[in-house]
């Protein structure tokens, strides 16, 4: 009995090679109902080597590798002697996976439990059991919101009261339903998405012209966002006459406000501080001196999990994304991909960069100029939102193009 378990791991380790995406689940937790064909061991006294296993499971995705589980089953054994014998099993298991992210993930598991066995003739007995095996969670896409049928072959002895040692192989077939909430892709039509322009303070200037952005309630501003009359930074200029109303304490500043301090580029930004001094007139920048580039937010981007493959789901906002592109071709721009804190920074920043590089392709397959588009990946070092909530991260997880010219 022992050799026929041995062979059926070893046709089941045979199948480990496949690898496209397996379903997730958000919560990690799911129900596992099963039936098993149960071959029994040839020394149990009296006993029909057959048998038929229900059971069902509740477990938990505990890590990326491991799940853990609590399962009941109930088994219908026919006796020699023509009783039936009821047993019920009731397991602790763990799981070790190969490769979670296949459709095909297989898995080790192996756990202790016990058996509460009845016989209409001889009352009850309860036995340890512990076991193993091996088995594969096998993708069924959309069915039954992200289920996976599941495959197991497994040992399990159990010690009886006289000591005697029973060795059953299990043979189990059964679905992995998920509890939680699973990640669907939702392809949004617009590519480009106006943004409302945003008045932290509520003082009437928009945060991108405010210059004092943490204003009080009520204040009167002046068209920099600054206290009319008054003097934030304390230089010694009034805010309505300052042009540089955030000076640090102890600069010597001119009668603008501004620190003495050469500006050649003349885009507010001294010498001192301006990381790109070259900036052309006009063009707005940022506080170390450098052209904010307009970003173009592409929502419905999906890929398969911990892959750079896009979904089916993503191919109407690619689409219109090239469309938009073809028609304006005077718009370079640089595909930027960008994911949440959960795992290793730098495997969030190869895999970021290899989407980048997948949508870019993908955009080139449709028309736009090869020479149009570069790719980066900024992995998770520019989030937009709290990574600690689901939400938080669904909306970092994101690929944008930023318009250089």
């Amino acid at each position: 009995m022992k050799k026929l378990f041995i062979n059926s791991i070893f046709c089941l380790l045979l199948a480990t090679n496949l690898n496209t995406t397996f379903a997730e689940t958000d919560e990690g937790w799911y129900v596992a109902p099963t039936i098993a064909a149960l071959t029994t061991d040839s020394n149990r006294p009296n006993q029909d080597d057959t048998g038929t296993k229900f059971g069902i499971a509740l477990g938990k995705e505990i890590s990326n590798n491991i799940n853990l589980e609590f399962g009941f089953a109930n088994t219908k054994l026919d006796m020699l002697s023509g009783n039936d014998l009821s047993e019920k099993n009731y397991e602790l298991d763990g799981l070790y996976f190969f490769n979670r992210e296949s459709s095909f993930a297989p898995y080790l598991v192996g756990g202790l439990g016990m058996v509460k066995k009845s016989k209409a003739i001889n009352g009850t007995q309860t036995n340890p059991t512990w076991g193993g095996g091996i088995g594969a969670f096998t993708d069924l896409g959309d069915f039954l919101g992200g289920s996976s049928l599941r495959t197991e072959v497994r040992f399990q002895q159990q010690i009886d009261s006289s000591n005697r040692e029973y060795d059953d192989v299990i043979y189990r077939v059964g679905l992995n339903i998920p509890l939680g909430t699973k990640a669907v892709a939702v392809a949004a039509a617009p590519v480009v998405v106006a943004m409302t322009p945003k008045d932290s303070d509520n003082d009437g200037v928009n945060d991108d012209d405010d210059k004092c952005p943490s204003t009080p309630a009520g204040t009167v501003v002046n068209s920099f966002g600054c206290k009319v009359d008054g003097d934030s930074d304390n230089d010694g200029v009034k805010d309505s006459m300052d042009q540089c109303p955030n000076t640090t304490a102890g600069t010597v500043v001119d009668s603008r406000g501004c620190p003495v301090d050469p500006d050649s580029d003349n885009d507010g930004v001294p010498n001192s501080k301006d990381q790109c001094p070259n900036t052309a007139q006009g063009v707005r920048v940022d506080f170390k001196g450098c052209e904010i580039r307009d970003v173009i937010t592409l929502p419905g981007i999906n890929f398969e999990l911990n892959s750079a493959q896009l979904t089916s789901s993503s191919a109407a906002t690619l689409d219109g994304a090239a469309e938009t592109l073809n028609k304006y071709t005077d718009i370079s721009a640089e595909v930027a991909g960008h994911t949440d804190s959960t795992g290793a920074a730098s495997y969030n920043l190869s895999l970021s960069d290899r989407r980048a590089q997948s949508v870019k392709d993908y955009l080139i397959n449709r028309g736009v100029a090869a020479s149009r588009l570069s790719s980066k990946g900024y992995g998770e070092t520019q989030p937009i939102a709290d990574n600690s909530s689901k939400d938080g991260r669904a909306m970092n997880r994101r690929v944008e193009l930023n318009v250089v010219k």
